[in-house]
């Protein structure tokens, strides 16, 4: 293995004799610097120049970034990594910033979980570091190491354009311009002193201008590894801990220290000042001055007086400055940073305690043990090695409660804490069951033998579930267990059991249980068959759960595949590479494409690490995620390890403007890995995200109606016209129908709308997962038709794929499968989706095909559809009326071998060219009783599942002439018109409201 070489930097970083580095230094500031003292020690800078080899990898929740050329800062207790001047897109994307973290560990090995820490000032811009000097050397204790740069704009975050689609405000009333460059200069420093566990991170911001100006001051955090969020003033349902709701309304909290912690390292913020923070998809932002986020966020809204600045607003006169400080405390464990936190705030009046954790007379290993304040707060959490675990707590009464993975919870108890005293506390642990699984089945796409089969396992409870997960010990916010199910586990393809989620059990033999009644529910994703069975485990039993589930529906010539896929190398989806691995296999997905938000993660190591090339197939892609324009995914594309973001495409354009629609699809397609790649319109009708409504489209025409400066582009890269601003490009190939349920009727009616109008576009159903059970990986998903040569995962080639789906041979759902074909008269010649059949008469046929516990109750026939256009961006979202309507009865299915059949087949004599698209779906009420839970996650998303088009040419002209726009009733689609809004705190809760799900 290579070594790791450094190179001592500060002959270069110092500068030559005489030689001043441009910073921005209030003298106070270098005063309060240079008076900083240390008790003895040393601490070193060092510039890396052969890559670091012994780091967390993602495969395991690793987000390590430093490259060659970027600085690390130690002591004798933590190191942390300054990247050097770059450019790169993410949601801090220059230089100068913290990227990497973690404790001094004997193995040498870093477990860094930080994603980056930036500067975030005016709301909109960041600093573009280029600069680097030592002010201080170390040698005396303290090492101070600065960074500086001018103002860039920040381009993941566009206050303006979000206000303006939100609640439509098209300007906001404050002293400076969020789409210009501002005139400031900043430095930020990073002080290490010898014996700290945190490091002092102190930003400068200098006014070049020759007047004053305005500002805010702040940090955005990119959220890092496989990691949980922690805020000790966020609580919910009366329990503070780990986790975040995802609802800015609850997120938004005073931010006395917040950060991430990982499995075995984490990172913590303690401002020196009132702050609030917010946390978005993984993404957090804290802005200091203020404690209070609701009327700052009004502020920026209903505009700020400059002679009346409201608490978080700040001028600097001409030639002035600004410094705010805050302290980053790198951490092993919770309480170490609990520890470090008490030096920092110099809180004194504290006692020690420890915890001991025992079944029967044996020491346990990795029990947690929570200190909870009497509002509900997070105060320590210790976890023990050998069964005992010591820790600090400042004075107060605490509950304390205990927790083991898997194990009955012991009672609570209650402690007092006074200053100077030693405490103890105790709890023993009754034993849980144990559960092994003894999976067989048939899958022919992995083999023609039977094989221990992948799964998932579901303990659904039979009354109450014996155990509650507490966010004290665990991020039990964000990625839930299905209501009612004690646990969900997924088994790999050698037999072992793992719970996932940052929940600490893997590749296990026998996973632990608490004793109680259940239904085992055993499953692998929509095509195959299910386990169902009763179960009674006692404390202590050990039992075998022997399982057959086998592949049952008849999807010959196609490939399943989810191609939107998120995993820990995007800002909002902590799940570590092998983890989506193993759930992918477990749902019995065929092929998984890898569409992090601009990062190009492969899969490839990962599958054949586990020998598991058989079960899985991928493809390596991105999703092109800008602020407001909307999001697009490519596939398959190449990789270049040697750069940040493995060489995703910087759709802001560097430190220029942002690229427009039709250089975006044409930089990704520049990045193809074969000749021409897929590129994925994805969530199109999104507030924000989707690429239709951020344009203002009109279906009918292609028109669009937004601004394009609205988004940073020229205007004049458009062909702007009065009643077209020219934002659409047509150079993308797929788009998603079915991301989420509940866009499914307003995209798939602009589905017709193209087809109407003769643009082909594929349609495609994609999970967009980002966690690891409550977006469930490959639901919904596409099914592509491939033909029986390229149809498993073994077999399907990159460039048979992408052609496949930009042929339209695509089948979207969420459970239910049908194959359809179209037959001329008198003609056994089958023509699928995509093809053009030549006949004015023609025979449609369908072949629902289903598992025994997936529902059909409904099959309609969609063809030359009326009234689907949409205009200004305003989608349409009334279901059409179809051209046949059929229902289906549980009596009409053929049962044979595990699978449900229904054929239909109705003859058409047409008049005019006309395409034709299927939809199968129930629409029962099931109450509690659904069949497809807990398969599914979401007991209100019904079985649904759409075709593509297949083309009848019926004047025999060898073409598809489109039927154009048809419309049986006058547009409702008003031109639309903004009114003035009375700003209130409820307008600012429904912006934070929209704003939850902005990096999807």
């Amino acid at each position: 293995m290579k070594k790791t070489v450094f190179l001592m930097a500060f002959i270069v970083l110092m500068g030559c004799a005489g030689e001043k580095k441009k910073a921005c230094e209030p003298p106070e500031l270098k005063d309060e610097i240079f008076s900083i003292k240390s008790d003895g020690g040393s601490v070193k800078l060092e510039q890396i120049v052969e890559p670091v080899e012994e780091f967390l990898k993602p495969e395991y929740g690793g987000s390590f970034g430093a490259r060659k050329g970027d600085f690390i800062i130690r002591n004798d207790k933590i190191r942390v990594v300054i990247q050097n001047s770059s450019r790169q897109i993410s949601p801090a994307p220059y230089g100068g910033n913290i990227i990497d973290g973690d404790i001094i560990r004997k193995d040498g090995k870093w477990e860094d979980i930080i994603g980056e820490i930036s500067p975030f000032i005016g709301l909109s811009y960041t600093i573009d570091a280029d600069d680097f000097d030592v002010i201080r050397d170390g040698k005396d204790g303290v090492l101070v190491f600065r960074t500086s740069g001018h103002t860039q704009l920040l381009d993941y975050i566009n206050l303006q354009s979000a206000v303006n689609s939100i609640i439509s405000i098209s300007e906001l009333n404050i002293p400076w311009d969020f789409n210009k460059g501002v005139p400031i200069y900043g430095s930020t420093y990073y002080i290490l002193k010898s014996g700290d566990s945190h490091i002092k991170v102190w930003t400068a911001i200098c006014n070049e201008s020759d007047e004053k100006i305005y500002t805010t001051k702040g940090d955005i955090i990119d959220s890092g590894g496989t990691v949980s969020y922690f805020n000790k003033s966020l609580i919910v349902d009366g329990m503070g801990g780990f986790g975040y709701t995802d609802n800015p309304l609850t997120d938004l909290t005073p931010a006395e220290i917040f950060g991430f912690m990982g499995e075995e390292s984490g990172y913590a913020i303690v401002p020196d000042e009132e702050a609030f923070n917010l946390i978005i998809s993984g993404v957090a932002v804290a802005v200091y001055g203020t404690s209070e986020g609701i009327p700052f966020i009004m502020s920026a809204i209903t505009g700020i007086d400059p002679k009346n600045l409201p608490p978080g607003y700040y001028s600097i006169e001409k030639g002035g400055s600004l410094v705010y400080k805050r302290n980053v405390i790198i951490f092993g464990k919770y309480s170490e940073m609990v520890d470090e936190f008490y030096r920092i705030k110099g809180i004194e009046n504290t006692g020690s305690v420890k915890v001991r954790a025992m079944f029967g007379s044996t020491g346990v290993d990795g029990a947690r043990i929570a200190f909870v304040d009497k509002n509900g707060r997070l105060e320590n959490l210790l976890i023990t090695s050998d069964g005992t675990a010591e820790g600090v707590l400042k004075e107060g009464e605490y509950f304390v409660l205990a927790d083991l993975a898997g194990w009955p919870e012991p009672s609570s108890q209650t402690i007092s804490i006074k200053s100077g005293g030693k405490y103890e506390v105790s709890f023993s642990f009754s034993e849980p069951a144990y559960l092994k699984f003894n999976i067989k089945g048939r899958d022919p796409n992995v083999s023609p033998e039977e094989i221990t089969m992948p799964a998932k396992v579901s303990l659904v409870c039979i009354g109450e579930c014996p155990r509650e997960e507490k966010r004290f010990f665990t991020d039990t916010l964000y990625d839930k267990f299905p209501e009612g199910v004690q646990v969900q586990a997924f088994v790999d393809h050698k037999g072992k059991v793992s719970v996932m989620a940052k929940r600490g059990l893997y590749f296990l033999d026998e996973l632990p249980v608490p004793p109680g009644r259940y239904r085992a529910v055993i499953s692998r994703g929509l095509e195959f068959s299910r386990y169902e069975g009763e179960i009674t485990l006692s404390p202590g039993e050990h039992r075998t759960i022997d399982a057959t589930i086998n592949r049952v529906v008849d999807t010959t010539g196609y490939i399943s595949a989810d191609m939107h896929v998120h995993s820990v190398n995007s800002p909002d989806a902590p799940v570590p590479l092998i983890d989506r691995v193993i759930t992918f296999m477990g749902e019995g997905v065929d092929l998984l494409v890898s569409t992090d938000h601009d990062f190009i993660t492969d899969y490839k190591p990962v599958i054949k690490s586990l020998n598991a090339e058989g079960y899985l197939a991928t493809l390596k892609g991105e999703e092109l995620t800008t602020f407001d324009l909307g999001h697009f995914n490519a596939y398959p594309l190449r990789i270049s390890e040697e750069v940040y973001q493995n060489g995703a495409v910087d759709w802001a354009g560097g430190r220029g403007p942002n690229l427009t629609p039709e250089e975006i699809f044409l930089s990704l397609k520049s990045m193809g890995e074969i000749e021409n790649p897929v590129v994925q319109v994805n969530h199109p009708r999104s507030i924000l995200m989707g690429y239709f409504t951020s344009i203002k489209l009109d279906t009918d025409t292609l028109k669009t109606h937004q601004d394009p400066e609205v988004f940073r582009m020229p205007p004049e890269k458009f062909n702007i016209k009065e009643d077209d601003t020219g934002m659409f490009s047509p150079l993308f190939d797929a788009f998603e129908i079915y991301n989420s349920y509940d866009e499914i009727t307003p995209v798939l009616n602009d589905y017709f709308a193209f087809l109407n109008i003769g643009l082909k576009k594929t349609g495609v159903a994609v999970s967009d997962t980002h966690h690891w059970y409550s977006s469930e990986a490959g639901v919904p998903r596409s099914l592509i038709y491939v033909g029986s040569d390229y149809h498993t995962p073994s077999k399907i080639t990159p460039e048979v794929f992408a052609r496949a789906i930009q042929e339209g041979r695509v089948i979207g759902t969420n459970g239910p499968f049908m194959h359809l074909w179209m037959e001329k008269l008198g003609d056994t010649k089958k023509y699928l989706m995509g093809d053009l059949v030549s006949s004015q008469k023609v025979t449609l046929h369908v072949e629902v095909r289903l598992p025994d516990w997936i529902t059909v109750d409904t099959l309609e026939v969609f063809s030359n559809t009326p009234d689907v256009f949409s205009r200004n961006g305003k989608p349409v979202t009334t279901w059409q009326k179809p051209l046949t309507f059929v229902r289906i009865s549980s009596n009409d299915f053929v049962l044979q071998d595990g699978q449900k059949k229904y054929h239909y087949s109705e003859d058409f004599e047409l008049q005019k060219d006309a395409w034709f698209v299927v939809v199968i779906r129930d629409d029962k009420n099931y109450g509690d009783n659904y069949p497809m839970t807990p398969v599914l996650y979401n007991p209100d998303e019904l079985p649904f599942a759409f075709s593509n088009a297949i083309f009848v040419d019926a004047d025999g002209n060898g073409r598809f002439d489109p039927p154009g726009v048809i419309e049986t009733k006058s547009s409702t689609m008003k031109e639309e018109v903004k009114e003035e809004r009375l700003i209130t705190e409820e307008t600012v809760k429904e912006l934070l409201k929209e704003l939850r799900s902005i990096n999807r």
